[in-house]
């Protein structure tokens, strides 16, 4: 069984798919015994910001911008 979320680490953005990759790969870098719950919020993005947090397993959220 897996390891109860411990706590969860909110990343904010827009059209980052070029940038997203360095900043997912340093959180699954860090040597945490606890269990960290990476999301994405995705703010209106053109690009592939929504598949590249999918890749690195990253809860997905988008909203439209107002």
């Amino acid at each position: 069984m897996s390891q109860p979320i411990k706590f969860s680490v909110i990343i904010p953005a827009r059209d980052a798919a070029r940038t997203l990759p360095a900043c997912l790969e340093a959180l699954a870098d860090q040597t945490l015994p606890e269990a960290v719950e990476r999301i994405v919020v995705d703010d209106g993005s053109k690009d592939d910001t929504a598949s590249v947090a999918g890749r690195y397993g990253a809860i997905r959220f988008s909203i439209s911008p107002a």
